[in-house]
């Protein structure tokens, strides 16, 4: 047999034990923590297209009453997802980043990451909480005059009652406003296309690796699958129209 024939048995006999293992193995607990699951079906399938029902049942027989539980997580096998009663809360928001850091396991869990969407980094926390906050008064005007005309551009008046779809229209709201915060005021007519263009790429290809890929192979995705190739494009488009602005204003003057 050659090397390449070997190779390909061995990957795809490694495919099929991992995928029976995935449906046979029992889930991980934690302690003191009771293990929520489905009754009879309890697949990954049925996870992915069930789960609401799955967290209500969780709801009713413990969060109702102050208690923890946990569900299987198929992203992360290993470490089940746990969900706290709302008495938790302050203690989680005084807990050190070392010990619970919220956008750390959000990148971790999250495909976002592996399709090409944005991680939450220290930097952007930073911005967010401090240069923000210290920005918000010369923001305020421009992004409310931002939204007047986005809003007088989607929503125009109607001679009469108009059935519109609300959810696009806000997105376009928030694009322009955001655009103000994000690229400043040089890119504000561009900016918000380019990243409607991106979010739902994003999210087209977050649906794309669940659907075609198991979670050990996500990493593929990147290189492989289509819809991250229009991520990225729309990235390096992205790329090209902020970087005349970011080095106009590195530029001593």
């Amino acid at each position: 047999m050659s090397p390449v024939l070997l190779v390909i048995t061995a990957l795809s006999v490694g495919w099929l034990v991992w995928s029976l293992w995935e449906k046979v193995a029992p889930a991980k607990t934690l302690p003191g923590i009771p293990l929520v699951e489905f009754d009879g079906d309890n697949t990954r399938e049925r996870y992915t297209s069930d789960a609401g029902s799955l967290l209500g049942k969780g709801y009713d027989m413990h969060i109702r009453h102050g208690q923890p539980f946990c569900i299987r997580d198929f992203l992360n096998p290993s470490r089940p997802r746990v969900f706290l009663p709302v008495k938790y809360m302050e203690e989680l928001r005084n807990a050190p980043q070392e010990k619970l850091s919220l956008p750390g396991i959000l990148n971790k869990t999250s495909t976002m990451c592996k399709v090409g969407g944005p991680v939450i980094t220290e930097e952007i926390q930073v911005s967010a909480r401090v240069d923000l906050n210290r920005a918000l008064n010369n923001l305020i005007e421009p992004m409310q005059t931002l939204c007047f005309q986005a809003a007088e551009k989607e929503m125009p008046a109607y001679p009469d009652w108009t059935s519109v779809v609300l959810y696009p229209k806000i997105l376009e709201l928030f694009s322009h406003m955001s655009a103000r915060v994000m690229v400043g005021p040089e890119l504000c007519e561009a900016w918000p296309a380019v990243s409607m263009k991106y979010i739902t790429r994003v999210l087209a290809a977050q649906g794309a690796i669940r659907k075609r890929y198991y979670p050990a192979l996500y990493w593929t995705a990147y290189y492989l699958n289509p819809e991250v190739a229009l991520v990225n494009e729309a990235r390096r488009e992205a790329a090209e129209l902020v970087r005349p602005v970011l080095e106009a204003r590195q530029c001593p003057r």
